[in-house]
């Protein structure tokens, strides 16, 4: 995948977030400077035996959220993760969806000090879509 980014009209600084996806999910904080183009260190946020999936990212203020799917032996989950410092750590992981059967294709948002999550599950034998929310540092 090639990706192209025009920095001529940059004026200050910013953060953008990259999350890639093979076996595991990597996040690539990268600080853009008008003249520096660089990507911090890469960090593995599933670090699991299992393929981890469709990764998902979102970034408000200082807070970076990341969400994805990750395959156990019996069914798929949906793991969340966060970071209050632009990325430098990440807290543990949560397990969102927690349910038996397939949890997929997870979406992430965040506003302000709020982030909002929504996947496709088939806990109830149908296919359905959860949501859940909460204010950083609060619980789900």
């Amino acid at each position: 995948m090639t990706t192209n980014l025009n920095l001529k009209n940059l004026e200050k600084s910013f953060t953008l977030f990259l999350v890639l996806s093979s076996v595991f999910v990597t996040v690539y904080p990268v600080q853009f400077l008008a003249a520096d183009v660089a990507f911090d260190s890469v960090t593995n946020l599933s670090n699991d035996s299992v393929d981890s999936l469709i990764p998902q990212i979102a970034a408000a203020g200082n807070n970076v959220y990341v969400v994805w799917r990750n395959n156990t032996s019996t069914n798929a989950e949906i793991y969340f993760k966060s970071s209050t410092n632009n990325g430098a750590s990440f807290g543990s992981a949560i397990d969102l969806s927690g349910a038996s059967g397939l949890s997929d294709t997870p979406q992430i948002d965040a506003s302000g000090s709020r982030v909002y999550a929504v996947w496709r599950d088939d806990r109830t034998g149908n296919a359905e879509v959860f949501f859940t929310n909460r204010t950083e540092g609060g619980s789900f």
